[in-house]
């Protein structure tokens, strides 16, 4: 499958401080590709170095076939969406939206029919003649959305789409990048939310101090990180570092164990030889919070 993104040994220094050190990493044509990472990881960064608006200090960048200068010339086939997008405060979001377009050499006649379709699948309609400053966060957001939006694109790259939106909101972006997926398009979607990402990607890379620790398929990541079972055991402050489970949880006189599926056999019988009763069990497997916290050993604000 070809790649819609292809970086190599990308790296940017600032201040002293290497933000993004030497990522490489592809992003294959059709897929929703979560970068995953907490805030200040580098993702952002990253973001502004594939579209040519941060200048890398080494590595390389491709997009859609295109590299080095040649990317401005296929720039028309992104629709981008990167945190703190710029805005006129005192027009409404259909001028502010009239205006990219004129940027991109769209005839003004032309641009009703975009604007309105984009206004309304981020669900603005009711709101689009205010202007932007006297937006809510949420609301700035979901116009940032709609700016990715105008033009029907090749590749979207969008960062943390859902930052400032309520439940409902965040519902409605997840449903809207499944349906640029479903039509064929790649969707390169940063987030520090791995429940997000549960949901939609189809590929992941994690971001960690500016490197990346894994990437690769869901499937692929499952495969580096084998599935476990879930055991639910008899507990009375036991000892079980011995034993080949993993504890997740101690609940009074019970608690719950995670085994690796291979390991299930040993594992039962050496708790049983313990004196530790097995008192039911449950199909697990390794989440991507648990991935990303099993290479480096951090936490994510998880909703």
């Amino acid at each position: 499958m070809a790649a819609a993104i292809a970086v190599a040994e990308l790296t940017k220094r600032l201040g002293g401080s290497t933000v993004v050190d030497s990522v490489s990493l592809e992003v294959p044509e059709g897929s929703v590709f979560g970068f995953l990472g907490p805030n200040g990881a580098g993702k952002t960064t990253t973001i502004r170095m594939l579209l040519g608006l941060v200048h890398p200090d080494a590595g390389s960048v491709e997009l859609l076939g295109a590299k080095g200068p040649a990317i401005r010339s296929i720039l028309h086939r992104v629709g981008a969406m990167i945190e703190g997008p710029g805005y006129v405060p005192y027009l409404s979001a259909r001028d502010n939206l009239s205006r990219l377009l004129a940027a991109e050499g769209v005839r003004r006649r032309d641009r009703a029919a975009a604007i309105e379709s984009a206004i309304e699948r981020v669900g603005l309609t009711n709101a689009a003649n205010k202007p932007l400053s006297r937006y809510s966060m949420g609301m700035r957001q979901r116009f940032a959305i709609a700016g990715a939006l105008l033009r029907d694109r090749d590749l979207y790259i969008l960062d943390e789409p859902t930052n400032g939106l309520d439940p409902s909101g965040m519902r409605e972006v997840r449903r809207l990048i499944q349906d640029l997926a479903a039509s064929g398009k790649t969707v390169f979607v940063s987030t520090h939310l791995l429940s997000e990402a549960e949901q939609i990607c189809s590929h992941v890379a994690f971001m960690s101090q500016g490197r990346l620790v894994a990437a690769g398929s869901r499937e692929e990541l499952q495969r580096e990180f084998p599935t476990e079972v879930v055991l639910r055991i008899s507990w009375a402050g036991q000892v079980v570092s011995h034993l080949p489970v993993r504890v997740l949880e101690v609940n009074g006189e019970q608690a719950r164990v995670a085994v690796l599926e291979d390991r299930l056999p040993d594992a039962l019988a050496e708790l049983v030889a313990a004196g530790i009763s097995v008192l039911g069990f449950e199909n697990g497997h390794r989440s991507l919070e648990e991935i990303f916290i099993a290479e480096v050993g951090e936490g994510f604000d998880v909703r």
